[in-house]
């Protein structure tokens, strides 16, 4: 791949298992500050870390703004086609 990036796992208790958004962000301050904030909003979680994973980043963060931004570059679209209802 030639770069990292990284996600955000999540857990409420510490005995329970860690969990993942599916969110994959460019750069490692763009998970941080991603995790930051949701661990302010999120009042059940009682820790979070910054993972490095071999996916595709699909978002980064503005945090500016506090916005996820989707990256829409990194996804493949498939064209839609029509479906005559009379079909199904």
């Amino acid at each position: 791949m030639g770069y990292k990036v990284y996600c955000n796992d999540v857990r409420g208790t510490p005995s329970a298992q860690w969990a993942t958004n599916g969110l994959v962000f460019d750069t490692h301050e763009a998970a941080t500050a991603y995790g930051n904030d949701l661990f302010r909003r999120w009042l059940a979680l009682k820790e979070w870390e910054v993972r490095e994973v071999s996916d595709t980043p699909n978002y980064t963060f503005d945090s500016t703004t506090g916005a996820v931004v989707f990256l829409e570059s990194n996804v493949s679209v498939v064209p839609a086609r029509k479906v005559n209802l009379s079909e199904l």
